[in-house]
């Protein structure tokens, strides 16, 4: 079979699709001038013509362009409003005599003059009208590179850095990167979108359970997806008191409440409870109802065994309710349901002391309770530095009554030294120790009175001995040795525990310490042993101390069986390694969690289980161990014949891990079904609407066609159809459906849900936007404004601050900006360029989020800083637990020459040269994108300013600017320009104060605008901007416009802008703007085909008369 090539597949599916939905979508872009009036028309050609090409095309014509205005070609225009920017940018300058310039001869009368400006006037207020709320083209929207990562991200939870991935984008419209016109599809492109998708589909996690995504791709994802689902699941629902190397404890509180809760159900008649149940009690104690109820028959079972009786006994003494100190009678027998805990676990604790592995964390678990005869000691003693070391022997009866006095026979007891890892020599401790040590001891002597070697000593009771010795000069290890053994015929037959520790080191939660070890004694011929014994493994059945095992035992944990669980044995390192993981939580899954979580833990053990070679790595153990001489290496392979031929153990452990193996097998086979419908949901978020039925037997057949034709496994079939869905023109490109119905048509509820979410979130709309559009609510303006205000309050709303301010502003991606020379500026280092970054997009998302006026984007006293940036700008920061590491809104930054756009450092550097400042780029960007005043470009011989800010000659860059402005082709457009730039030059490249230049110089920051403003100092620039607040007002409405349509201005939005105007005087705040945006027609309504362009037309083509 030829190998199965899904790349030409989906480039093949790509170029039908996107065929087919640009010849529908092509109808609608037909531009049919409508029919004007004759008196509109008659103006037009017998005023406005005849002046223009009198007056004007001698400067601005085919042949001589001045300022690239080229009115020849304006004039041939069909559509008058296709260039209305330029016609009302001519009108300005010929209404105020600026053109004709005072030098040309060729002068309009004034009469001229004004007819000239009233007629396009006219003719513009008359295309005005009669289209206002015209919603323009329909263009088909491609996501941009930012669009098409926050959609992926908002898909799967993941953040891949996808917007990297693609080339960089043209920008069009009112500047910004969503303009259809400016985007292309190639195949490079595709390739690259291809190459994405499959990315995105790598990271699914195809498994038992639910189709998920995960931040780490392919089996490894799955691998640690599955042990985080896992542990999540664990620690939410589990406890553990105890733990291995490293871990903590977790869920202790559980125990106390469950006591608690069983006490108030014990005596919810006196405490007036009402009619209660288990299960409303755990609730209240935010506890598991199958946990509560558990514990409740523990405390309740007849005739408990030991130790259960003892917990048992406390509980049922608890007091009984007094309704007239209700709440510290609440709170103290909180207290004491505390100390039963404290008692069950001190028991678990003490019967877990012994364990075949010293190293090993003692857990008492039903299967791990190891009582010994005799149990030897080795305690290593810490040399504190004196002359003597101390340390400590405990012993204690545990069978239940204080009463028991066992008896203790030490046996051989040593002191062993080494030096440097050699040994250096051993002593009796009746020869090494001091003498009231020795005296005390009694050593040679039985408790009867009987010799015994003189060696050993003997002792009675639950007690406790302090022991000394010398420390010793010439080791640096100093052992304890020992082994006790119980004495039966002096004492008492029971349960004991023995404790050694060295007296400075006490035994932690987490892992044995050197200087302490314990061990259970008990008599191995005592008629009690077994009662014993099944009385301590009900008691770790019914409260066990932990009630799970953690799925990666540590160095310290139990290992399952065939495997050599002592420790630093090959064995137990070979299970680290390769198998890893153990299931043990038998407790949890039957007396806690709920039937939905059990289900998610089973799915989870199953994805993690099957994620790498886990079965077939256990089965070569055990073959190599057993020596089964298998003819199969792999689990699938196994014949249950010659598996039925093993016996015993053998037997045992190849039929589990074959049971096994299928048993999660079957799950994952069993997910299959829903895999593929949750790809279809899948789809349905992607391409933003429901599917039809065509899509889905479309998506279903192709799948189909992957599992039976191209023979792929269900994994990779599912992986290839994600592939398809985000390669789809429905995924990449904004599809508006035309109709074949003519007029003006409203969007439809999905394409107004999809309108919205991206443009305030630049991605696909929440699960909120869809249920509306689904219940037909967005059709309502009112509830598209609702919907919007609530979307600039999301945190995704930061997306609107990095994608529309910082393209419209020039600080977008700055964290790439690479236009500073580090090696003079060695301080603008990435962190740094992030930190600023951090301030803009921080800056206008709380503009967005906090609903603040407009204005305080020049105006604001505040910013916002991390430390590093408060550094670089001079202002103290005061940092507290929730600022380390963290940007802040700093309030009162005008004192620091901070606070609005143009004292961010970000919006400073951009507007710099690599190696100095620039008055000539800081002022054209105030004049472009603050009041959107654009300059035109510089002629080709206008020569270059010195690349730093010190030159050979001495002049400073202001002076070679002075000069460079005498040139009368200069002088107009930097008399706007540089003034404006100056006011800013106390700020250096990178954004910091400085009060003087390299050399010394005193800063210039004085100019003088064209009109005869005379700025000298930023205060100054804020003035004479406050004095163009409604040229910055008009500017943020056409951009925002621009941005939420994604094109450019239209005559037909005139009505709008100006109606938005109008708000911004009395209610200033953001949200006004982007409501008024969405609940106008232009937001919700798109063309039809056939419909004529919004564009008022000449009566005729007047080419002839030219």
């Amino acid at each position: 079979m030829p190998k199965y090539n899904l790349q030409l597949e989906i480039h093949l599916f790509f170029i039908r699709n996107i065929f087919r939905i640009a010849v529908c979508g092509s109808l609608g872009l037909l531009s049919i001038p409508l029919k004007g009036q004759m008196d509109a028309s008659f103006k037009y050609e017998e005023v406005v013509t005849p002046l223009v090409k009198q007056y004007c095309v001698k400067c601005h014509g085919a042949k001589k362009a001045k300022g690239d205005i080229n009115l020849e070609d304006l004039l041939k225009s069909e559509l008058i409003a296709d260039h209305f920017k330029s016609w009302e940018l001519l009108m300005n300058m010929v209404e105020l005599a600026d053109m004709p310039p005072d030098d040309e001869e060729n002068q309009p009368t004034e009469s001229e003059r004004e007819n000239l400006v009233t007629s396009v006037k006219e003719l513009l207020e008359y295309t005005i009208r009669e289209n206002a709320g015209d919603p323009g083209e329909i263009v088909l929207r491609r996501l941009t590179s930012a669009e098409y990562a926050y959609t992926i991200q908002d898909l799967t939870g993941l953040d891949l850095d996808l917007e990297k991935t693609f080339v960089g984008e043209a920008v069009g419209g009112e500047g910004f990167s969503n303009v259809g016109s400016v985007q292309f599809m190639q195949d490079a492109i595709l390739e690259r979108y291809l190459a994405a998708a499959k990315t995105v589909a790598a990271h699914a996690i195809i498994g038992a359970g639910p189709l998920k995504f995960y931040q780490d791709p392919g089996k490894s994802g799955q691998e640690l997806y599955a042990i985080n689902r896992i542990n999540q699941i664990y620690q939410q629902n589990g406890f553990r008191s105890g733990a291995g190397e490293g871990a903590e404890a977790y869920g202790i509180e559980n125990y106390p409440k469950a006591f608690y809760a069983a006490w108030r159900y014990l005596h919810q008649n006196t405490l007036n409870l009402g009619v209660v149940s288990l299960v409303d009690l755990a609730k209240e104690e935010s506890i598991s109802p199958k946990f509560l109820n558990h514990i409740w028959k523990v405390l309740n079972a007849p005739s408990p065994s030991f130790p259960t009786d003892q917990i048992v006994s406390i509980w049922k003494e608890l007091p009984k309710p007094n309704l007239e100190a209700r709440p510290s009678m609440e709170f103290t027998v909180r207290e004491a349901c505390s100390g039963i805990y404290d008692k069950m676990l001190n028991w678990q604790k003490t019967l877990a002391a012994s364990t075949i592995d010293d190293e090993e964390y003692a857990i008492l678990t039903e299967t791990s309770f190891y009582p010994q005869g005799a149990h030897p000691f080795s305690v290593q003693l810490n040399k504190s530095g004196t002359d003597t070391i101390e340390f400590e022997i405990y012993v204690r009866g545990v069978s239940g009554s204080d009463d028991l006095k066992p008896a203790i026979i030490w046996m051989n007891p040593r002191i062993e030294l080494h030096n440097e890892g050699e040994y250096i020599g051993g002593h009796p401790l009746n020869q090494y120790a001091d003498q009231d040590t020795i005296d005390r001891l009694n050593f040679g002597k039985g408790l009867g009175g009987e010799d015994i070697r003189r060696k050993y000593f003997a002792t009675s009771g639950s007690t406790k001995l302090s022991i000394k010795i010398p420390n010793p000069e010439n080791a640096n290890s100093v052992t304890f040795e020992v082994t006790p053994t119980l004495d039966v015929n002096n004492g008492d037959d029971c349960m004991v525990r023995i404790e050694i520790s060295d007296g400075l080191r006490a035994r932690t939660e987490n892992v044995a310490s050197t200087g302490f070890a314990s061990a259970l004694l008990t008599n191995p011929d005592s008629p009690h042993l077994d009662q014993w014994t099944t009385g301590v493994r009900e008691f770790a059945l019914n409260l066990p101390q932990v009630s799970h095992r953690e799925a990666a035992p540590s160095d310290r944990d139990w290992i399952p069986e065939p495997f050599d669980s002592a420790y630093n044995k090959p064995e137990r390192n070979y299970y680290h390694t390769a198998v890893k993981y153990h299931r043990d939580d038998r407790f949890l899954t039957e007396t806690i969690l709920n039937d939905t979580t059990k289900l998610k833990l089973d799915h989870a053990w199953t994805d993690l289980l099957t994620s790498f070679d886990f079965h077939n790595t256990i089965f070569r153990f055990v073959n190599n161990k057993y020596q089964l001489q298998s003819p199969v290496s792999t689990v699938e392979e196994i014949d249950p014949i010659w598996m039925n031929q093993l016996s015993g153990k053998e037997h045992e452990r190849v039929s589990h891990l074959y049971t096994n193996y299928n048993h999660h097998l079957a799950k994952l086979e069993a997910a299959e079904t829903g895999h593929l419908e949750e790809a279809l949901q899948f789809a349905e978020k992607a391409w933003r609407r429901p599917l039809a039925n065509t899509d889905r037997n479309r998506l279903g057949n192709f799948y189909n066609t992957l599992r039976t034709e191209k023979a792929l496994s269900h994994e990779n079939a599912v992986r290839s159809l994600l592939a398809r869905i985000l390669v789809s023109p429905e995924f990449l490109y904004r599809i508006e459906t035309p109709s074949v119905n003519e007029g003006i048509m409203m969007l439809s509820n999905y394409e107004l849900a999809s309108r919205l979410s991206y443009f305030l979130w630049s991605s696909r709309p929440d699960e909120e936007l869809l249920r509306a559009a689904r219940d037909g609510e967005l059709s309502v303006p009112e509830n598209l404004a609702q919907q919007a205000r609530r979307m600039l309050t999301d945190r995704k709303a930061r997306r609107f601050a990095t994608e529309f301010f910082g393209q419209w502003f020039g600080f977008y991606r700055f964290d790439d900006f690479t236009g500073i020379d580090t090696i003079h500026f060695s301080e603008f280092t990435d962190k740094l360029k992030a930190s600023l970054y951090d301030e803009s997009v921080s800056f206008f998302e709380y503009i967005v989020a906090e609903d603040r006026p407009v204005d305080e984007i020049l105006f604001a006293d505040y910013t916002f800083l991390d430390q590093k940036l408060a550094d670089h700008y001079g202002i103290p920061f005061t940092v507290d637990d929730n600022s380390v590491g963290k940007t802040k809104l700093i309030q009162g930054t005008r004192q620091y020459n901070r606070g609005g756009l143009l004292r961010q450092g970000a919006i400073l550097a951009t507007t710099s040269a690599p190696l100095r400042t620039s008055a000539v780029k800081r002022g054209d960007w105030i004049l472009r994108r603050i009041l959107n005043t654009p300059t035109p470009s510089p002629p080709a011989d206008a020569g270059s300013l010195p690349s730093g800010e010190i030159v050979p000659d001495g002049k400073s860059v202001r002076e070679r600017l002075v000069a460079h402005r005498k040139d009368p082709s200069c002088m107009n457009c930097h008399t706007k320009i540089d003034p404006l730039g100056f006011a800013l030059e106390n700020f250096n490249p990178i954004g910091k104060w400085r009060d003087a230049y390299l050399d010394g110089g005193a800063i210039e920051t004085t100019g003088v605008l064209n009109d005869g403003t005379e700025i000298s100092t930023m205060d100054d620039l804020f003035a004479y901007l406050r004095q163009e607040k409604n040229t910055f007002y008009r500017n943020i409405c056409e951009k925002l416009l621009g941005y939420a349509l994604g094109r450019s201005e239209n005559l037909s939005d005139r009505l709008l802008i100006d109606k938005m105007m109008q708000i911004l005087d009395n209610d200033p705040r953001f949200s006004t703007l982007v409501t008024e945006i969405v609940t106008s027609k232009q937001f919700r309504y798109k063309r039809s085909q056939g419909v004529e362009s919004a564009k008022y037309p000449k009566a005729e083509n007047t080419d002839s008369k030219i």
